[in-house]
């Protein structure tokens, strides 16, 4: 009986997990995600200005293309928050490297 009473009580925990909205992911970012985030964003600009300088536009999807043949944005049509939200936070990315 006391590995039943286990087994449920495992399965409440389950239950339990929130998920978290994008504004507590963003709340929790520190600055070192942030500086993290504007430097994805310069190199981001940087593809930009390169695919500009050397033509590479695009006629079917009306838009410049890097050598890889992804799409960039002027970065004035980035969005902060956006980038941010994919960060993983510090804390995160170093627990991922001591396993």
């Amino acid at each position: 009986m006391c590995g039943k009473y286990i087994k449920e009580e495992k399965r409440a925990l389950v239950t339990e997990v929130k998920t978290k909205t994008k504004e507590e992911i963003l709340q929790e970012k520190t600055h070192r995600e942030r500086c993290f985030a504007d430097y994805i964003i310069e190199e981001m600009q940087k593809e930009y200005k390169e695919a500009q300088s050397y033509g590479r536009w695009d006629k079917k999807r009306e838009c410049y293309i890097n050598r890889k043949g992804d799409q960039v944005i002027h970065s004035s049509q980035v969005v902060c928050n956006d980038v941010l939200a994919v960060i993983p936070l510090s804390e995160e990315l170093f627990e991922e490297r001591s396993r």
